[in-house]
């Protein structure tokens, strides 16, 4: 063998170099199948069929009890107890729709992606055009029995959340 740049792979560091790279595919497929895939699965697939909903002719009920977590359904309920047939009343009005910026809806360009989470609390961001206008919600998602439901919203990911101002008592 020639001396200098070239070197002879020896069998010994061949086989440690397969048990690397054997190690390094072990702890890949365990990072795909740990519960931040989870998030990806579920909350994040609950997130996108919401947008589906407003994309197709479905009728979506953003005001639906069922869709939010257990902190904050009661005050869905009512804030849903109180305007029912009040709509006049302080703070029953909502101008637009929250989860699309507006009344009229014509989504395109979807993209919901998982930013953290765990099995059973996930922070999930909705990037989409409503009218070519971009708009990014920002929902953070917890899991209760076997269905991940809406625990907050925001505007950005730095942002406040805005569903307690929205179903809070005047």
């Amino acid at each position: 063998m020639t001396a200098g740049r070239n070197r002879v792979v020896k069998p010994k560091s061949l086989h440690r170099a397969r048990e690397t790279g054997a190690a390094l595919l072990m702890m890949l497929v365990a990072v795909a199948a740990s519960p931040a895939g989870a998030c990806d699965t579920g909350a994040a697939r609950t997130v996108e069929a919401i947008y589906k909903a407003f994309q197709s002719d479905d009728l979506f009920n953003n005001f639906d009890p069922a869709i939010y977590s257990a902190r904050i359904k009661p005050a869905v309920k009512g804030w849903l107890a109180r305007c029912e047939g009040n709509p006049e009343e302080e703070g029953c009005m909502i101008d637009s729709n929250f989860f699309t910026e507006g009344n009229d809806v014509k989504l395109s360009r979807l993209k919901v992606t998982c930013l953290s989470g765990d099995a059973a609390k996930s922070r999930v961001v909705a990037t989409f055009r409503n009218f070519n206008e971009p708009i990014t919600k920002v929902f953070d998602m917890v899991k209760e029995g076997d269905r991940w439901l809406i625990d907050e919203m925001a505007d950005s990911t730095d942002g406040k959340g805005f569903l307690g101002e929205i179903f809070k008592a005047p």
